[in-house]
This record gives structure tokens, C-alpha cells and sequence, in this order.
């Protein structure tokens, strides 16, 4: 398993727009393509993007998820302005 510190976006939640309980933990580490399964992970909370929220569709959870990705990016980039939509993206 590569050893060190890796970006990631993650979810700590129930996954609304699917119904499902309990909460999970669900991290995707940026521009890793290791195969992780069964691995033990330590992970650090540095920053909140947005709320949790239940998706009407599987397609916009997707965008919004993509969002949240180029958000995670410029903020570990330390870019002054990053993609961020506090409502949901609704593309």
C-alpha cells in the first residue's frame, strides 16, 4: 500500500438520495488509483465544503459531486476563489 498523506474528498453520512442507514464513511482520494479495499485508513477532517443533502436524481448528485471535487481541489491548492454551491448544483 503507497504510504503518505493523499487528498480526498469524503462523505460522512447516511447517503440520502439513496435511503440508506447507517451513516457510512466514504472517502475518494484525489488522483489515486490504488486499489484500497480492506486497507486501514487514517483520515483528517480539514475542511467542510457543504452540507449533506437528499439528490432528486442519481445524475444530479453526480454534478454536485463533481463540484465538490474542483472545490476540494482549489482549496488544498489554496486558490482564493473555488467552485462551491451552498444550494446544490442543479445542473
Amino acid at each position: 500500500m503507497p504510504q503518505g498523506s493523499f487528498e480526498s474528498v469524503t462523505n460522512v453520512g447516511g447517503r440520502p438520495t439513496f435511503n440508506h442507514r447507517p451513516p457510512t464513511v466514504e472517502a475518494y482520494l484525489l488522483d489515486f488509483s490504488a486499489d484500497l479495499y480492506g486497507a486501514t485508513l487514517k483520515l483528517d477532517f480539514l475542511h467542510r465544503l457543504r452540507t449533506e443533502e437528499k439528490f432528486t436524481s442519481v445524475e444530479a448528485l453526480i454534478v454536485q459531486m463533481q463540484h465538490d471535487v474542483a472545490g476540494a481541489r482549489a482549496w488544498f491548492h489554496n486558490e482564493d476563489e473555488y467552485v462551491l454551491c451552498p444550494n446544490g448544483c442543479r445542473e
